[in-house]
């Protein structure tokens, strides 16, 4: 991101009584379902030469005072070397006249996730391809690369089959792996990841499996960047054609020419053959054709032809040869778009949705009606026509096309498609993790709450301020009585939907009941945005998978799902064949496995299988339950704040403590600051 502004060199209202006051905090228990950032801020400050020069650089800010409001900058408080992100909000106006600006200022976890905003996986930059072949389905499973190929029942496959079903290619769906994704979009905003404590977890086997209706494919694009001729020259004599220096006795002569695309702008799977301006067809299935074609056009006359007379009309259409050898001609533009004699430029629509057939070979051509003694038609003596194909663009898209082996799967288009925020703080949610960012070194490290504690010890004693007072509460008195976790529900997958009838109540959820009698009500901590999945017993070979599908009766996968999580298991023993070639051991991934369950409760399968809150919360139920609140007042220096650390234990008069939030410390003033910290 570059070098930090200083903050404080710019200018305020009053600079001699202007403080910042800075809130800091790890997690409050009191909101344990979310995970606030360590110090967000609205200032609003004057209009001065100084400020006006920096936000009329930083942000865009023309004599209109409009600006760009997705601009986010480097700030420092050099007096806490704090480091954070600056966000302007609004410009305050009068008479035309700007007065103030309203800026916002984010610290840790508020400054990344402003940083990385609403985009989705799709937007990542570093999103690649590769082709569906066997090979790169069986060599994934070595989970080696950013993708996995799970054996997942979609509902096009496993219909009830036995051990010797053939696996296609063709029935494969790529699943992504979310450490890299995350990595990623920590990278992209300026951060390395560190994911030590994640890697400890099954978590670090989280992949986000194939959940559209269909896979996407890339438009083929050609450009025809230059002009480029198109040898189509017929003379007139006397009423006869003469095309390429041989009488005719037609009476309007046909010419036809392939459409000579000169670049290739974008074609993954190279299915287009330049030299022969021609398209490979990859699968059955709809293909749509769309774009245009400029073709100039212009005769020459000795004598009895005047500016504007119609000399004849051209059409484009598709050549379609199939791979049985047929030939067949599809018309692209209208019949009749007329040429005059003069130079002309006519710009020719190309729109058309066709099913074609694997093998079939497609061809773009011009095609020119030249008119002869038609009645009308003043063509006497010689005349001679030039076209040229001058520029255009022509895209070819299978609009509805099967994978095959051999196609292009692009990962910005096959990915889940969901908010990068939300994945990360999904990953949070699950594992019930701390997040510790360190804005000098611009890391972030996700801590699972059972180890967030060190060993350390800091004597806070001397800070306390006993001149105010102090208060102490059991966390237990405020809050629900009851709290919740549970996952999205998918109406569309019918596995989901009789699992949960059969255990009447929805799958994949979890409620605690807390011990205090003065809470009540419920607190939903986690509604994610992943719905279950079930794992369903196939007659595979008796192998165990994930089920994503609204039917396993009809061979088709015919709807979408909410999104998913799933962990991948490596590779187990039992029998499958792919692509005609047998495998001792196939790819297996679950939601509820014999260790550990995805389902925020023990499995419903089998009740001594931990559960996430099970496994991740119970420590945090624990401190819920049992702990004490301490509010007090200490006087905490700028040393005390630069050197923060929310894992270090605090000891007050022999009481060990950790620290929940820090309220309201105020830069360059020496007062007292409100601090809360929870008995260990």
């Amino acid at each position: 991101m570059g070098k930090a502004l200083e903050f404080l060199t710019l200018d305020f209202f009053d600079p001699k009584e202007f403080s910042i006051p800075l809130s800091f905090s790890s997690i409050d228990y009191r909101e344990i379902g979310k995970r606030k950032g360590s110090f967000s801020k609205t200032i609003v400050m004057p209009s001065t030469k100084r400020n006006d020069a920096y936000f009329g650089y930083a942000f865009s800010v023309d004599n209109e005072a409009r600006f760009d409001p997705k601009v986010k900058v480097a700030v420092r408080i050099q007096e806490i070397e704090f480091e954070g992100i600056l966000q302007l909000k609004s410009i305050q106006l009068k008479n035309g006249k700007t007065l103030s600006y309203s800026v916002n200022i984010f610290g840790d976890l508020g400054g990344w996730a402003s940083l990385i905003g609403e985009g989705t996986l799709r937007d990542l930059t570093h999103h690649t391809s590769h082709t569906l072949t066997k090979d790169n389905i069986i060599n994934s499973w070595s989970g080696e690369e950013e993708y996995v190929y799970p054996l997942i029942n979609y509902g096009n496959r496993f219909r009830n089959e036995d051990a010797g079903f053939n696996l296609d290619p063709s029935l494969w769906r790529p699943a992504f792996f979310a450490i890299p994704l995350i990595r990623q979009i920590f990278k992209e905003v300026g951060y390395t990841f560190i994911d030590t404590d994640l890697q400890r977890t099954p978590l670090k086997d989280l992949i986000l499996p194939f959940t559209s209706k269909e896979v996407e494919f890339d438009d083929t694009i050609f450009d025809a960047e230059a002009s480029q001729p198109i040898p189509s020259t017929i003379e007139i004599f006397n009423a006869a054609l003469i095309v390429d220096g041989k009488n005719s006795t037609s009476a309007t002569q046909v010419y036809r020419s392939k459409i000579p695309f000169l670049s290739e702008d974008e074609d993954n799977s190279n299915l287009f053959d330049l030299p022969n301006s021609s398209y490979y067809v990859q699968s059955d299935g709809v293909y749509s054709f769309n774009g245009s074609v400029k073709i100039d056009h212009n005769a020459t006359s000795e004598r009895n032809l005047n500016p504007g007379d119609v000399i004849g009309y051209f059409s484009l259409s598709l050549q379609v040869i199939s791979s049985s050898g047929g030939v067949s001609d599809i018309k692209l533009s209208p019949d009749f778009d007329v040429f005059h004699f003069q130079n002309t430029t006519t710009d020719v629509p190309i729109s058309l949705s066709q099913q074609l057939s694997k093998g079939d070979i497609v061809i773009l051509l011009f095609s020119a009606n030249i008119f002869g003694t038609q009645p009308g038609s003043n063509l006497k003596n010689k005349s001679s026509f030039d076209f040229r194909h001058n520029s255009g663009t022509y895209k070819i898209h299978p609009t509805n096309l099967p994978l095959v082996a051999g196609s292009t799967i692009n990962h910005a288009k096959v990915i889940q498609n969901i908010k990068k925020i939300d994945l990360i703080r999904e990953v949070i949610s699950l594992g019930n993790f701390r997040v510790i960012t360190n804005n000098q070194d611009r890391t972030i490290e996700f801590i699972n709450a059972d180890s967030f504690l060190k060993e350390e010890q800091e004597d806070w004693s001397t800070k306390l301020d006993t001149s105010r007072q102090s208060s102490i509460t059991h966390i237990q008195n405020d809050g629900a009585k009851e709290l919740e976790w549970n996952y999205n529900n998918d109406t569309d997958d019918a596995f989901v939907e009789e699992l949960g009838e059969r255990f009447d109540e929805p799958f994949a959820r979890a409620r605690v009941q807390m011990d205090s009698e003065f809470r009540k009500g419920t607190q939903v901590i986690k509604g994610s945005i992943f719905s279950s999945t079930v794992d369903r017993a196939d007659s595979l070979g008796g192998t165990l998978m994930p089920s994503m599908a609204k039917s396993d009766s009809d061979g088709s996968f015919d709807t979408s799902h909410e999104n998913r999580i799933l962990i991948w298991g490596g590779l187990r023993s039992g029998s499958i064949i792919v692509d005609q070639e047998a495998q001792s051991q196939y790819p297996y991934s679950y939601f509820s496995d014999s260790t550990f369950s995805l389902t925020w409760d023990e499995s419903n399968f089998n009740p001594s299988v931990l559960g996430l809150v099970n496994r991740y919360y119970q420590s945090t139920i624990s401190t819920l339950n049992n702990s004490k609140l301490l509010s007090c007042w200490m006087w905490l220096t700028s040393k005390d704040i630069s050197n923060l650390d929310f894992r270090t234990v605090k000891v007050i008069d022999g009481s060990h403590y950790y620290l929940n939030n820090i309220k309201d410390y105020q830069v360059n003033k020496n007062t007292p600051t409100r601090v809360e910290l929870i008995s260990r």
